[in-house]
Formats: C-alpha cells, sequence, structure tokens
C-alpha cells in the first residue's frame, strides 16, 4: 500500500526534525541541510514520483499533508536555537513564515529532479551541493553577516 511506502520514507525524514539536535552556530544549520538534502536525495525516486502517487491515493495524499503540516510545525522548533543565536532571523509574520517553508520545500523536493534533467551526468555530491546552495540563497537575507560571511566562503 502507497500510504505505508509513503511513512517508510517521511518518518525518517521526521527524525531530522523531531529528534536529532543541532548546534546554535553556523554549523548547526549546516548539518540540518545536509542531514535534509541526504535523506531526501536518498529516496529522491520517491519524492519525485510523490506527486503522482499523491493523485492516485488519496490515502497517502492525506498522510503526506499531514506529515507536511508536521514539518512545517516542527521548524520553528529547529530553527529558535538559531534565531536565540542571533545566526538566523525567521519571518514573525505566519503568512511569511508559511511563504518561506514552502519555498524551501519546493527547492528542496523539485530541484534534484531539475537538475538531474538538466545534465544527467552531474554527481550525487554536484546535485545535494547545488541544491543546499539555493537553499542558502533562498535564506540568505535572514541570515546573520557571520553566517553570510560562512555561506560565502563556502561557495565562491
Amino acid at each position: 500500500h502507497q500510504g505505508h511506502l509513503g511513512r517508510k520514507y517521511t518518518s525518517p525524514f521526521l527524525k531530522i526534525f523531531f529528534e536529532r539536535k543541532y548546534a546554535p552556530t553556523v554549523d548547526g544549520i549546516l548539518d540540518f541541510a545536509n542531514a535534509s538534502i541526504d535523506h531526501i536525495y536518498k529516496f529522491r525516486f520517491f519524492y519525485t514520483e510523490l506527486y503522482i502517487l499523491q493523485k492516485n491515493d488519496p490515502k497517502l495524499r492525506d498522510a503526506y499533508k499531514n506529515h507536511l503540516i508536521r514539518s512545517a510545525g516542527q521548524a520553528a522548533e529547529t530553527f529558535a536555537p538559531w534565531e536565540a543565536a542571533g545566526i538566523l532571523s525567521i519571518p514573525k509574520e505566519e503568512e511569511e513564515k508559511e511563504r518561506l517553508l514552502q519555498n524551501m520545500w519546493i527547492i528542496a523536493m523539485t530541484a534534484m529532479g531539475f537538475l538531474q534533467n538538466f545534465n544527467p551526468r552531474l554527481s550525487g555530491k554536484k546535485i545535494k551541493d547545488s541544491v543546499k546552495q539555493q537553499l542558502y540563497s533562498l535564506l540568505y537575507s535572514s541570515f546573520s553577516p557571520t553566517g553570510r560571511d560562512t555561506l560565502k566562503r563556502l561557495y565562491k
């Protein structure tokens, strides 16, 4: 059943959000990004086909929608230590915060397929690095000057 299949792949992702703790540093943000992107890359076949699978399976669609709601709800808690440390500033307005999280999700879920189709010879590492760079670009204005300097050094 596809609903079970969905849980098989989304449960490890929820552990990245709910169980792992990250240092309140730029390195902690990078650890979180690496864990998230590594998971999505590892199961990219599932995430790539997810939209088609959901169309044909209302139970999977409902389960995945719940997964997204739980992940979005947990994001504020996951990002809180970085915000408290002055490294990252997340929008306070709920609509802006929701749009930012949706954009992060859209990049993480679709960029890998786009990059693989655009250049099938790209290595997994290059694909993952490119997706992380896209996410960092989206969040760039939310980073403190120290965070921005670190990101510049990483992606010269």
